[in-house]
């Protein structure tokens, strides 16, 4: 469209956490923290984003990869969103946003981490599959605080599964 307006398609981002959507040249840390193992991060489908001069978000649908993209033909049905906001107070600059994602998939669910910079194989996050996991809902807060040489960045992340033949699951974590 323009410089403020672009729709992708294909094999990309979910529209969710900051740490998933940040490219890693511009990551604060080494390693993502652990929470984004609970934030799916490519999906095959369309994302709608605006970037304003202080909003900004982005929203996606995303399916069953049928065309070859190179995703999953299991992902089932997902809607993301991703909205966030830029402050200046005095020197500070601020951002603060949210995202939110529901997924109907019908498919066991894993949830599994291992350190991206490879110092080992094992991983640091693993549920192994969890099974008659249908529908799920993630949410997650964001914020990021800079003044001239320093900044603070935080992030947190909730899952929920809902499971017919056994109790729900629900995981969270966060870091500062």
């Amino acid at each position: 469209f323009n410089k403020e307006n672009e729709l992708s398609a294909g094999r990309i981002e979910t529209p969710f956490s900051l740490q998933r959507v940040t490219n890693s040249q511009f990551n604060l840390f080494m390693e993502r923290a652990l929470p984004a193992a609970l934030s799916r991060h490519y999906g095959t489908g369309l994302v709608y984003m605006h970037k304003g001069s202080k909003w900004s978000w982005r929203l996606g649908l995303f399916g069953n990869d049928w065309l070859n993209f190179g995703g999953s033909t299991q992902f089932g049905t997902a809607l993301a969103g991703r909205v966030g906001r830029r402050l200046q107070l005095g020197k500070s600059r601020i951002w603060l946003g949210a995202s939110a994602m529901y997924q109907d998939t019908q498919q066991p669910q894993r949830f599994r981490y291992r350190p991206e910079s490879s110092v080992t194989d094992q991983y640091l996050v693993n549920t192994g599959k969890i099974y008659d996991v249908g529908k799920t809902g993630r949410v997650g807060l964001e914020g990021v605080w800079k003044k001239d040489q320093w900044s603070v960045q935080g992030e947190w992340i909730h899952f929920a599964g809902n499971r017919s033949t056994a109790d729900n699951v629900k995981f969270s974590g966060g870091y500062l």
